[in-house]
């Protein structure tokens, strides 16, 4: 935590901006019980913990002994070189022995090795301590402590030292002991930005006797303009939409981008051409979703193409709907094109009707339109379930050309067996950008490509850092913390 807190300062300053409260400044002290801890400031004794914790569990072990070190020697304790290269040697002798059982003692020798680094943590730290919580809204404190001999539980009182509120203290928890550990409480019962509270932490033992370990001074709750630990989502969303910003510019000034070619998209003129030479009419079925679905919104973005192109070629289409909305844009969207193809007069709203919202009955009305009418090309776009068989297996019966899109995966392999082409899943919301040509469909939909690509590469990566750590004992190395850091900090977005 220290060093990303200067890491910040560096770049602050470099950049030249002149703060109104310095970054540098320290936060004030925390007082702890019987003055025998070094680690006093909030930034110092939060690092200190999480390494202690580190320790006690042995995860990330050797970062974590590279960091007590360093901690410590900030602090002036400093243990003899041999205690830290003999716990190296034991470290190294655990990760590279096979055998299960020889592998279970070097790791007892190990954390006996790591008792005297702990020890010395311990020592350097009060016997309680409190400092607003990192990277949120305000609203939590951390109040640690170090264990006390024969407690049976540890009481936490606080008080809001505010002028003209409450002089008492207040109870707000207890909490059981951990052989072997230290303690952390995370405080956010009615806790307020910028306001002042004091903790004190007591021991309660077998007979219920209460020993006070300690107070701490006051302890500012601070919201935090940023959550350094969502950073790499930071980052990932800022290259996205640089990445969509430069391929949109790029189709601005007329750079030629390739779109890989959609077989049922380009089948649309083939498919509306054959019902003009059959004059029977087309048939477009949007799904059985409102306007809400952004499926349906793709289906008619699709519909204002296959309309265009039917009244190029004087051929008919039907739109039946199953929401009243949905016609009412669909009506929009047809008129649109007609007027567009410059064949107003040849547009009929009374083809766009709306039949009815129940599933199966608007289903038996639609087939029941293509066994009447045997429209030459049906179209499925939109939002599909049980029906979607129903319908495919029906205008394949009458000879129907069928081409289909939805991002229902349930429903994919039923219009695969059954329709002629199928846009599957992204190939579907990719459909406006591939027929409009317009720069800034297809500058967004290349600069969503770069996201992919980067989401790629991140899957192959964890999966080799994975793998190298199941299979070459690369836990505790540089490989270990590497998938560490991914999988806490750039996959757990939610700040934890």
């Amino acid at each position: 935590m220290r060093r990303r807190g200067r890491l910040v300062e560096g770049l602050i300053a470099g950049l030249g901006l002149l703060l109104p409260v310095s970054l540098a400044a320290q936060p004030p002290p925390m007082s702890g019980a019987g003055g025998a801890g070094r680690i006093r400031e909030a930034r110092d004794l939060q690092e200190a913990w999480e390494v202690l914790s580190g320790l006690i569990s042995g995860e990330r072990l050797r970062l974590h002994l590279a960091q007590a070190r360093a901690l410590l020697e900030h602090h002036g304790v400093s243990l003899p070189a041999a205690e830290w290269e003999r716990v190296h040697q034991k470290l190294r002798a655990r990760d590279y022995e096979q055998n299960p059982d020889r592998r279970k003692t070097a790791q007892d020798e190990l954390t006996a090795a790591v008792d005297p680094i702990k020890d010395a943590l311990f020592a350097a730290l009060p016997a309680v301590g409190a400092f607003d919580a990192p990277n949120d809204d305000g609203t939590k404190l951390i109040v640690l402590w170090r264990p006390h001999a024969g407690a049976q539980q540890y009481l936490v009182e606080r008080l809001d030292v505010r002028p003209g509120r409450q002089t008492n203290w207040e109870q707000i928890r207890t909490a059981a002991p951990i052989p072997g550990s230290a303690f952390e409480l995370t405080d956010d019962s009615r806790i307020y930005p910028s306001h002042r509270y004091r903790y004190r932490v007591s021991a309660v033992d077998a007979q219920g006797q209460r020993t006070l370990l300690g107070e701490t001074g006051e302890v500012t709750a601070t919201a935090q303009w940023f959550n350094f630990d969502q950073l790499g989502f930071l980052i990932f969303v800022l290259v996205l939409c640089g990445a969509v910003i430069v391929y949109i510019q790029a189709a601005q000034r007329g750079v030629r981008l390739t779109i890989r070619k959609i077989a049922g998209l380009d089948a649309v003129d083939e498919a509306v051409g054959r019902a003009t030479e059959m004059g029977r009419p087309i048939l477009f079925v949007p799904g059985i979703q409102d306007m809400n679905d952004i499926q349906t919104v793709a289906g008619l973005i699709v519909l204002g193409r296959v309309a265009r192109v039917a009244a190029e070629h004087d051929a008919q289409i039907e739109v039946p709907t199953s929401r009243s909305l949905v016609m009412t844009a669909a009506r929009e969207t047809v008129a649109t094109s007609y007027l567009n193809a410059g064949r107003p007069d040849a547009y009929d709203e009374k083809k766009i009707y709306y039949v009815t919202d129940e599933q199966f009955g608007y289903v038996a009305a639609v087939t029941g339109t293509m066994v009447r009418e045997k429209p030459a090309t049906c179209f499925y776009m939109g939002s599909f379930f049980a029906e979607s068989l129903i319908l495919a297996e029906t205008a394949n019966l009458t000879g129907s050309i069928q081409i289909a899109g939805t991002a229902q995966p349930a429903q994919l392999p039923f219009f695969v067996a059954a329709c002629d082409y199928t846009l599957i899943g992204e190939e579907f919301f990719a459909a406006s950008a591939y027929l409009s040509g317009e720069p800034q469909q297809l500058g967004s939909l290349k600069g969503q490509d770069v996201g992919k690509l980067l989401v790629m590469l991140f899957v192959f990566v964890g999966t080799v850092l994975a793998t190298l750590v199941e299979t070459a004992e690369w836990r505790h190395t540089v490989v270990g913390d590497a998938l560490d850091y991914m999988v806490q900090r750039v996959l757990n977005t939610g700040g934890g």
